[in-house]
């Protein structure tokens, strides 16, 4: 991927997540649809899991995985849970979050080991 292209994917998620609106260019995938979605109505969890990332930075750490951050996630909103309703936090999100986060977060640039994406997401802005 060229600098130039790189660039513009990360403007593209600038604008799809830092605004909150599901602007996706055409040919998107249902996959980054449905997470759009999710993350608008759960902006807490971006949050979380930006903290938590720079928490494991101050203690030291270089990289982390994020499906450790996912697990710390899934424990912490389980017992602070009150109500019956479950929180879902599914796995399918891990590699958009940890991209999401390098994106948007320059401290975090390059902190998540990232594997390739099985599928591609078809992002084309």
């Amino acid at each position: 991927m060229t600098v130039k292209n790189k660039n513009k994917k990360a403007k593209f998620v600038n604008r799809l997540f830092r605004d909150l609106e599901p602007i996706l260019p055409s040919g998107n995938s249902p996959a980054l649809r449905k997470f759009a979605k999710f993350h608008r109505e759960n902006p807490h969890v971006y949050r979380h899991l930006r903290d938590y990332a720079r928490k494991l930075m101050a203690q030291g750490y270089k990289r982390w995985s994020i499906a450790g951050l996912f697990e710390v996630l899934r424990y912490g909103m389980a017992i602070q849970t009150v109500t019956n309703d479950r929180f879902r936090l599914s796995n399918d999100y891990k590699p958009l979050y940890a991209r999401m986060l390098m994106l948007n977060e320059d401290d975090l640039d390059g902190f998540f080991i990232l594997k390739k994406l099985k599928r591609p997401l078809d992002i084309d802005a």
